[in-house]
């Protein structure tokens, strides 16, 4: 989360110092500059996902799940910690 913060940190100073006129206010309404900080803090969330498994039959008749580069499920506990980890909320 804190490279999170510090990314949207850095687009907020960059996009201010291009942005302010004469008056030091930005060239925008509060409102549209709220809206613009908004879309820039999502656009910088980014969740890497767990490995994608497969359903698989150990050689001992016993049911796995195994890595596979394209399979259909992810494992539910890691999914909710890799979206922790960015600071968001899972319900």
């Amino acid at each position: 989360m804190e490279q999170s913060r510090e990314e949207f940190e850095a687009w907020f100073r960059s996009w201010i110092d291009e942005h302010m006129n004469d008056s030091c206010w930005p060239s925008v309404s509060l409102k549209e500059l709220a809206e613009m900080s908004w879309q820039a803090s999502r656009e910088s969330v980014v969740v890497k996902l767990p490995e994608a498994l497969i359903p698989a039959v150990h050689t001992s008749g016993e049911p796995f799940m195994r890595p596979e580069p394209f399979g259909f499920y992810l494992n539910r506990d890691d999914v909710i910690k890799a979206v922790k980890a960015q600071g968001l909320t899972v319900k």
